[in-house]
């Protein structure tokens, strides 16, 4: 069901973060460990911004296996940069194995890509398409739902950077937490409109499993969120540090080849920036790597990282819902009696004339 990596920090050679560490999102594309599904072979992406040049991040997608491509290995040996996402794709059934449904997806400075799914996307995809601005839908290039989703969070930050002041300016973590949390909203308020009481579907058909990761090039949002049950939900972690560095066979500092070392809060580093890395799965073997808990949101820059709870869908929300979908029952009830008054007063009409 995918794998996703994002790493934000001091330049670093994409090989080390995407093909040599000991458990790579290459190596997780054969053999996940944390995923009923081991292969994750249908497509991968990878995005890496170079500020110097543009703030549009660089984007290389195939639909071939990550570990089979021999130009992904040779981009990832010469090329560094300072922010890059990596994922590869295990495609639900019915979403065709194209480039343009592989992850991460782009649009201005922005990269996103997301593990898992949006329970019974087929019933609510027009709900999502009628809340998108023209400019986000535009976007929407290909027919997963996670790229819906995407499109659903830049309709809200651009929302909020409207309504923004200063100190929301000022925040613009916050405005991507802010907005990546209505995007689930959204989704979670669609899905109570669903047929859930319908005997042809299953009750895991209408849960919600959304890990999105987003970034603008200097600081990211993910999330691991489940509408299901807790222990159902994708796994996500991540580290921190101020170097990240794969070291080889012979090294004094790790037991074998592909181990990484993270140097960790020093004096000497105080003044420098830090770097951070969000997966689905530790690249190493040590216990470098700290689980995100379920239904958590992460937010991090170069500077700090902070994690913290997603509101489930609150009580009061539920309750309008229900409100509103009693209103329209109502409605509905109104207009049959309405019809049906109508349909009478015609024949009475004809009866006469008659």
């Amino acid at each position: 069901m995918c794998r996703l990596a994002i790493y934000i920090g001091p330049p670093l050679l994409m090989s080390q973060f995407i093909t040599e560490p000991k458990h790579s999102i290459i190596v997780q594309s054969m053999d996940a460990t944390e995923i009923g599904l081991k292969s994750n072979g249908d497509g991968f992406g990878v995005t890496w911004y170079v500020p110097s040049i543009s703030p549009t991040p660089a984007q290389f997608r195939e639909v071939t296996p990550a570990w089979s491509n021999e130009n992904l290995l040779n981009l990832a040996r010469v090329t560094t940069s300072p922010c890059m996402m990596a994922h590869v794709r295990k495609a639900s059934p019915g979403i065709s194995v194209v480039s343009t449904n592989c992850h991460p997806f782009i649009w201005d400075n922005w990269s996103f890509m997301h593990n898992g799914y949006i329970g019974m996307f087929s019933k609510i995809k027009k709900h999502i398409v009628s809340i998108l601005s023209e400019e986000a839908f535009q976007i929407i290039k290909g027919t997963t739902d996670s790229e819906y989703a995407f499109a659903l969070f830049l309709h809200y930050y651009n929302l909020l950077n409207q309504q923004s002041d200063n100190a929301r300016e000022k925040d613009k973590l916050h405005t991507m937490s802010e907005a990546l949390c209505k995007t689930i909203s959204t989704i979670e308020d669609l899905g109570q409109y669903l047929p859930s009481d319908d005997p042809k579907y299953k009750k895991e058909d209408f849960y919600n499993l959304l890990n999105f990761v987003v970034c603008d090039g200097d600081r990211t949002v993910a999330t691991r969120f489940t509408t299901g049950p807790l222990h159902d939900a994708h796994t996500l972690y991540y580290c921190t540090g101020y170097k990240f560095k794969v070291h080889q066979n012979g090294s004094p500092h790790v037991e074998s080849s592909g181990d990484v070392l993270l140097e960790k809060d020093d004096e000497d580093f105080k003044e420098h920036e830090k770097m951070v890395i969000i997966s689905s799965e530790p690249l190493t073997s040590n216990n470098d790597f700290k689980e995100v808990p379920p239904n958590y949101i992460v937010l991090a820059d170069r500077h700090s990282i902070a994690l913290k709870s997603i509101e489930p869908l609150t009580k009061v929300t539920k309750k309008k819902i229900g409100e509103v979908k009693m209103a329209e029952e109502q409605k509905r009830a109104l207009t049959i009696e309405k019809q049906k008054s109508t349909d009478a007063s015609d024949k009475n009409n004809k009866f006469v004339s008659i």
